[in-house]
């Protein structure tokens, strides 16, 4: 009878923390979203103030962004721009 009790209550504190956590994760789904959308936009202005961007090829950048007055500052640490060539598809 004991165990089975302890069971019973090992159970019911499961669940609750089970159900508690899910209702926080769900909040932060729109967080999450508006962040991948302000870093994809920064990236981008990034990305378009290098010089001679290949029309096909590889940008890989290291930066530090810190927040400034006017926005985020970015501090560009290594860069290195890859020309590619056109590949066409075939169907």
């Amino acid at each position: 009878m004991t165990k089975r009790l302890i069971f019973t209550v090992f159970l019911i504190l499961f669940q609750g923390i089970s159900l508690f956590s899910m209702t926080l994760w769900a909040g932060n789904k729109e967080h999450v979203e508006k962040r991948v959308k302000d870093l994809d936009h920064m990236n981008k202005e990034i990305v378009q103030g290098f010089p001679d961007i290949p029309q096909y090829g590889t940008i890989e950048y290291k930066a530090h962004v810190k927040d400034g007055e006017k926005g985020p500052k970015v501090e560009i640490l290594e860069k290195t721009i890859e020309m590619g060539r056109e590949t066409k598809t075939q169907e």
